[in-house]
């Protein structure tokens, strides 16, 4: 082996404070946000598809009628799924074009994405507030409605448990944007000038 064979192949140890800085943080958090924003844009494209109760005014108009699927729940729960898509696209462009000084960007991002989490879960927990627009006779009727991952009886056909899981992947989505927000906070404050 020639000399330069050896040198090519040696390696340095690192200086002392390069060594002790900590690596930042990853994109790996706002690639779990991503995720967690496409899995409740599915979740709201399947109700718009299979609930029957959104897509005929809970039976108040025919299937066939010029009224169906216009209903002010279902045209929510549209508003949902195309910004959910979007901020999958948002969230996704700053994750894959990130670096590790992207702490600053991937903040923001995070604080995006928590406000809208939390903006979707109080209104899929206040829309109980609306039951009378929908016939129930209580609000207790329309959140058994919403929330009982079984049918509610005589209501038309829908999968009863996807409005809990869009919730339970909001606040999901909540509580990574936080986590994400603070671990992206401190390694800004952590990197090394």
């Amino acid at each position: 082996m020639s000399g330069n064979q050896e040198n090519a192949t040696t390696t340095f140890p690192e200086s002392p404070e390069r060594a002790a800085a900590p690596a930042p943080p990853g994109a790996g958090a706002v690639w779990l946000l991503a995720l967690l924003l496409g899995l409740d844009f599915l979740f709201a494209v399947v109700m718009l598809a299979t609930d029957k109760n959104l897509q005929t005014d809970f039976g108040a108009h025919p299937a066939g009628s010029m009224i169906a699927g216009y209903y002010l729940h279902w045209w929510g729960v549209l508003a949902i799924a195309v910004i959910d898509l979007v901020a999958v696209v948002i969230v996704g462009f700053a994750a894959s074009r990130g670096t590790p000084s992207s702490g600053g960007v991937w903040r923001r991002v995070s604080i995006v994405a928590a406000l809208w989490a939390a903006l979707v879960a109080v209104a899929m927990v206040g829309i109980v507030a609306t039951y009378s627009q929908v016939g129930f006779s209580s609000a207790t009727d329309f959140a058994k409605y919403l929330f009982v991952p079984s049918p509610y009886p005589y209501s038309l056909s829908y999968i009863p448990w996807l409005y809990d899981g869009m919730l339970v992947v909001d606040l999901l989505t909540l509580a990574v944007a936080v986590w994400a927000f603070v671990r992206y906070s401190g390694a800004s404050r952590t990197r090394p000038a």
